[in-house]
């Protein structure tokens, strides 16, 4: 379970950084996200869940 929240962590933060938001007040050091999350554009937010999706299925297939 933890290393799904990782992955979950890690591509949202990367989305956050690459979809240009003012970051003035982002700290990628806090749990809460939801705040950034909502700031994406619908296309980021997009490209943020489909990526999430591949990298669960990617992350599923190793483990099998």
């Amino acid at each position: 379970m933890e290393a799904l929240k990782g992955i979950l962590r890690h591509e949202v933060k990367l989305h956050i950084v690459e979809s240009g938001l003012d970051l003035t007040d982002f700290d990628p050091t806090l749990n809460q996200l939801g705040e950034p999350v909502r700031r994406l554009k619908f296309k980021d937010w997009l490209k943020t869940v489909e990526d999430v999706t591949r990298e669960f299925f990617d992350f599923c297939k190793r483990v099998q």
